[in-house]
This record gives C-alpha cells, sequence and structure tokens, in this order.
C-alpha cells in the first residue's frame, strides 16, 4: 500500500494521523504492513515519517495481563528503518531516529535530537530542518551510523554528513 493508503488505515484502526504523515509500506516486523493491534493508543503528529520496518509497540505485559499505553510521535519526527518505539514513549518534535534507535517505555527523546544505538542515545540536540536540507540529493537518513560526535554526524559510507 502507498502512503495514502496507510493514513488511512492508521486512522479507520483508531490511530490519531496528523497532516503530510509518510508511511511506507512493509512498516513493522517482517514487513507487515505496519498495522499493530495497539492503534488506538498511537499519535503520529503533522510531517511525521515512518519508514521500512519500524516497529511502534503500544502495549506491556503487567502483572500477568496486557497494559496499553500511548505512545506520541510529535510533528517532522523521523524513524529510520528498523527503528523501535516502545509503550508509553515519545518522540520529540523534529527528533530523528537513526536505524536500529530503540526507545525504551516512557522514555522522551528530545526535540530537534538525532539519536542513534540500543538504548538510544543522544547525539546531537541541534539538528533542524535547516540542516537535512544541507544533505547531498538523493540521500537518506535510513543508513547506519559510520561516525559520530556533538558536532558532526556522518551517516552511510561517507556519502551523506549534517554539519551540527
Amino acid at each position: 500500500l502507498g502512503t495514502g493508503a496507510m493514513r488511512v488505515v492508521f486512522r479507520a484502526c483508531g490511530a490519531k494521523v496528523g497532516r503530510d504523515v509518510l508511511i511506507y509500506s512493509g512498516c513493522g516486523p517482517a514487513g507487515q504492513g505496519g498495522l499493530r493491534t495497539e492503534m488506538e493508543h498511537l499519535v503520529l503528529e503533522d510531517g511525521v515519517v515512518l519508514d521500512e520496518g519500524v516497529l511502534i509497540q503500544g502495549h506491556t505485559i503487567e502483572n500477568g495481563g496486557m497494559a496499553y499505553k500511548q505512545t506520541v510521535l510529535r510533528s517532522e519526527s523521523v524513524l529510520c528503518p528498523a527503528s523501535n518505539v516502545l509503550p508509553g514513549a515519545e518522540v520529540g518534535t523534529g527528533a530523528v531516529l537513526l536505524e536500529g534507535a530503540l526507545v525504551m517505555p516512557f522514555a522522551v527523546v528530545p526535540a530537534s535530537s538525532l539519536v542513534a544505538g540500543s538504548p538510544f542515545r543522544v547525539i546531537s540536540q541541534r539538528l533542524s530542518p535547516a540542516m537535512l536540507g544541507q544533505m547531498a540529493p538523493g540521500c537518506s537518513l535510513s543508513t547506519k551510523v559510520v561516525e559520530a560526535d556533538v558536532d558532526h554526524v556522518v551517516v552511510g559510507a561517507g556519502v551523506c554528513g549534517l554539519m551540527a
């Protein structure tokens, strides 16, 4: 399914989906289309991007039973391939989760930050939409971090760079 159809499906299943949200087909484990049983606990604000293989989970097992927690992705946040957001977590406005990043239950990813790792760690807290515009044409954040420190992030095979 295309992104437009996925937005309709998410909304029909109870998710709150803002404008200009991009949901790439195959989101979710093993290409399950990003559908999850806890859609009514999912909030995707305007401009959120969910790349291939993203997992957003909305339930935990507590005292032998299911407990549901709201998961919120704030405006313009980006989840790169294979990133995971666990129940009750919040991804801040403009934050980018690089490939394989894991946001633990009830964790908060700071706004405008670039994060990586399992569990995530903040690489930069100064990410802005203008920085994304400085990337090489055709470059995507959906690659592994090759080099990172607080002042400079290089993703992919040295092709793309972001100056923080």
